[in-house]
């Protein structure tokens, strides 16, 4: 955890954060420093956690509400839209609990590691959650339905002929 624990504090170092220490989680063998973004006027708590054994660096960031009760199919349906939208960025979660949060994940495997890069990380986390927030805030506070949001969203691209035929390889056919 050596390299990890000099990357994250050269990181706080950059970040000019006086008021943030790395906790040592040695059961999960991970680094840990958590916090909180101001984002769209909301505190968002975060966790920016360090896996040295596995060469990742792991942001969660948890919104400040949960998803109602009844609301779980609609939640996870636009979930799967955003997260289909955004397949190389942050990908949106809710759990059973209702706690929805925002996940980056970068694999630093081979590569020089500088503070920038995790700042760059964080900025991504961030713009990803105040680019959705609006919908994710309605869909799990309000009545609003998958149904009303999607139409605001552009239609799914169709799958290739040689995408259509790999499934039906590996599923067999629906006939």
């Amino acid at each position: 955890m050596e390299k990890f624990m000099k990357i994250l504090e050269d990181f706080i170092r950059h970040m000019e954060w006086t008021d943030k220490t790395i906790l040592v989680d040695e059961q999960h063998n991970e680094l840990v420093i958590q916090g909180r973004f101001t984002i769209a006027g909301q505190y968002f708590s975060f966790f920016l956690v360090g896996d040295e054994p596995n060469e990742q660096f792991t942001l969660h960031i948890v919104y400040p509400f949960l998803v109602r009760a009844g609301k779980f199919v609609d939640a996870c349906m636009l979930f799967n839209l955003i997260n289909d939208e955004n397949k190389y960025s942050s990908r949106i979660t809710v759990r059973d609990n209702g706690l929805i949060s925002a996940t980056t994940v970068l694999d630093v495997d081979s590569i020089s590691m500088k503070p920038e890069i995790l700042e760059n990380m964080c900025s991504m986390g961030e713009m990803f959650v105040e680019n959705y927030i609006d919908d994710v805030s309605d869909i799990a506070l309000t009545s609003t339905t998958y149904e009303a949001l999607r139409v605001t969203y552009p239609p799914c691209p169709p799958f290739t002929t040689e995408q259509q035929q790999n499934d039906s390889e590996v599923w067999g056919s629906r006939e």
